[in-house]
């Protein structure tokens, strides 16, 4: 809440900011999961195994095309 204030639109103003915040961080994070057609997908794909990375491409082709 604002300091020293009572005002309902500072209050919703808040809330809205709020809102979209959490909003923008659940989207950032579903946008990390590494399934092909997410822009993520290749993101992490660094970190993978290279056993894991192997599947992961053959699943991509797989995706895409279902």
């Amino acid at each position: 809440m604002p300091a020293g204030t009572n005002s309902i639109i500072a209050l919703g103003a808040v809330d809205l900011l709020w809102v979209f915040f959490r909003l923008n961080v659940a989207l950032g994070v579903f946008n990390l999961i590494p399934i092909p057609p997410l822009d993520g997908s290749k993101v992490l794909q660094v970190f993978y195994r290279p056993a894991l990375n192997r599947g992961l491409k053959l699943w991509n082709g797989l995706v895409l095309f279902s």
